[in-house]
Parts: C-alpha cells; structure tokens; sequence
C-alpha cells in the first residue's frame, strides 16, 4: 500500500482490513485464545502493539490483567534514559522515541479512565522509574494531554498527588538537564497551551492549593518559581490574588535563584 499510495499518502484501514480479509479466506479469530504468561516473552515493540489493540477505557478484566502485565514487563525500559541505552538500542533511538509517545499517551489515556480504586495497581511501576529525564517529561507531558481531551478531573489529581512525591526528591536533588523539562510540564506549565488560554477545566478552586503547597516546599528550584509565574499568565489568570502569595512564598525564602535559560526575555 505504501510503494502503491507514497510514504505520505493517507492509508485506509479498511482497505487493510478488507485486503487482510480477502487473503485469509476462511481463517478466524474467533477460536484464538491470549496467554497473558506469553506477555513474558515479548520485546519493547510487541508490548507497544498489544497496548495499542487495548481500549484505553476498557472495562473488560482480561484486558486490563495484560495491561497490567505489560507496563510492570516494559515500564524499565520505557524509562531509561536515552544516554543509557544499549549499543543495541542507540542506532535505533528515533523509533524508541516514536514507541514511547505512543505508549505514554495509551497509558495515559487509561490511568486516566480508571476508578480511583484501580489507579495504584497501574501506576506503581512507572513511579518507581521516574527521574530527570527527557522520558520523565514526555510522560507527564502526555499525561496533561490526555486530560486535556478525557476532563477526568478526580483521576488526574489522584495521579499527580501520587507523582509529587518523586518530584520533589528530584527538585532536591542536583539539577541535571532535563530536570527543568520535569518540573515544568508537572506544574502544568506545558509550552503546548493555546495562545490566550486563562482558564482549563483542571484547575479549579477545589485544586489550586496545590500551587500553595509546591511553593512553600519546591520553591527553592528555579524551575517553580517560572513555572508558578507562567500558569498565571495562562490557566492560573483567575488564581492571580492567590499568585501574589505563591510567589511571595517562593521568593522571600530563595532570594538568590537564578533563572538561568528558563526564559530567554
């Protein structure tokens, strides 16, 4: 289809279906059963597919055992850092990059479409791996776009109030390169918002104590208080009253932070 159509060319997938169909003649699925122990033997880019062919808001138990299953199998390798890839991996860092988005904005579309109860079971090893990493940041980055389409509001807070913890070891921890990246995209000051945006469905009354709280204990890391300023400038404009505090907090008790290259005017 690809030689036929060009590299470009938009391809139907009922076309592919309907092909597949012509030539497996009588062949069904419908006797074939999944052995959830053979998840165990697959690679990174099988665990890929399989996530793919997973609902993100299934509710049927079998799917979620192998989602399951296959984040505790890949979430290692999901987030290493890029610098620490085997040779094996390097010549191959572009398609492990395109694996990755794809993966995280799955994931993070069914974290976000679980009951509150189901989150921990999900979520505990990609906590485990979370560090100042490019990998870091382009999950929490998804994780901002999934809800930004989902508007799951309870689910995305219980997922960010369990990802704070790491946070702030890392903002205590010595900068490295990407730990800015991190911290930015978690305190939701995403560069993807649209121009002129002032509010987002997420952030409300009930939840902006969370700026209160990420400034009386991250505000030593310069990467908050640029963050802080930015979210009233955009989604925060209508917590601006509450802002004076927030960056009261931070620069009252860190009067030497230096932004550095966090903003270049």
């Amino acid at each position: 289809f690809r030689q036929e159509q060009g590299y470009w060319a938009r391809l139907s997938k009922q076309a592919l279906l309907t092909d597949l169909s012509d030539k497996m003649g009588k062949i069904s699925f419908k006797d074939l059963e999944f052995c959830k122990d053979e998840i165990e033997k697959l690679d990174i880019y099988d665990l890929d597919i399989v996530l793919q062919l997973i609902p993100f808001d299934t509710e049927d138990k079998e799917h979620k055992e192998i989602f399951k299953i296959a984040i505790h199998k890949s979430a290692h390798k999901l987030f290493k850092d890029k610098w620490q890839l085997e040779s094996d991996d390097t010549n191959h860092y572009e398609n492990m990059y395109r694996l990755r988005l794809a993966v995280f904005k799955q994931v993070s579309k069914f974290l976000l479409s679980r009951n509150l109860s189901e989150i921990d079971r999900y979520i505990a090893p990609i906590l485990r791996y979370l560090q100042s990493t490019e990998e870091t940041a382009l999950f929490i980055g998804e994780m901002v776009s999934a809800e930004d389409c989902l508007c799951r509001n309870e689910q995305f807070w219980y997922v960010w109030w369990k990802i704070y913890p790491y946070i702030k070891d890392l903002c205590l921890s010595s900068n490295r390169y990407y730990q800015k990246d991190v911290v930015i995209n978690y305190l939701l000051a995403w560069h993807w918002w649209r121009d002129g945006i002032e509010s987002w469905h997420s952030l409300t009354v009930a939840n902006v104590g969370f700026y209160s709280r990420v400034s009386r204990e991250l505000g030593q890391n310069p990467a908050v208080l640029y963050s802080v300023s930015r979210i009233l400038c955009t989604i925060g404009s209508k917590f601006k009253v509450n802002g004076v505090e927030w960056l009261y907090s931070i620069v009252s008790k860190n009067q030497e932070l230096v932004l550095d290259d966090l903003e270049s005017n």
